[in-house]
């Protein structure tokens, strides 16, 4: 499929893959976004979440969610097909060093594949209390070391209180643009 922008190779790393925000918002966006040719011509969709589960699974929640919640309705078979291709599920704790590195690696893989010039999304759509471990696997395995190409994305709440919120704003400014 041909995207009728020019738009650098993405790679779009979602930690909550399977949770009710990806379900009902993401997904759908990101379908509808596909749909109407607003994606780059090389893209990744990586969920990421504790619970194993396969590559075709997750598809199948992920349409499940898109059916479901997407303003343009049902997924046209061609379409979703064709988008499916390019979404992964990698099972990974976010307390765990070890399923940081195996995701390392799957990003590292497409970023290969796509060339110098791809853009990272980190999104994260977990707990407000998960945000600081995160962004500091992030830069312990130097997943987030590029600030031109690489962006992180949280979900609000923004912290706990006035305190919370300035205390995780110093920590992802440490460590991203």
């Amino acid at each position: 499929m041909k995207t009728s922008i020019n738009l650098s190779p993405t790679i779009i790393v979602i930690f909550g893959g399977t949770g009710d925000l990806n379900l009902r918002k993401l997904a759908p966006a990101l379908y509808n976004l596909y749909a109407e040719n607003y994606m780059p011509d090389k893209f990744a969709i990586i969920g990421t979440a504790r619970r194993p589960l396969t590559n075709e699974k997750f598809r199948t929640a992920l349409m499940d969610g898109v059916n479901s919640f997407s303003r343009t309705g049902k997924v046209e078979k061609d379409k979703w097909e064709n988008f499916s291709q390019n979404i992964h599920y990698k099972p990974t704790d976010v307390q765990d060093s070890a399923s940081f590195d195996e995701l390392k690696v799957m990003v590292d893989q497409f970023k290969t594949e796509f060339g110098a010039d791809t853009q990272i999304v980190f999104y994260l759509a977990v707990s407000p209390d998960l945000f600081p471990a995160i962004a500091k696997r992030l830069a312990k395995f130097k997943m987030a070391e590029n600030e031109d190409n690489c962006r992180i994305v949280v979900e609000k709440p923004f912290g706990k209180d006035l305190e919370t919120a300035r205390e995780l704003n110093a920590l992802l400014k440490e460590r991203f643009k």
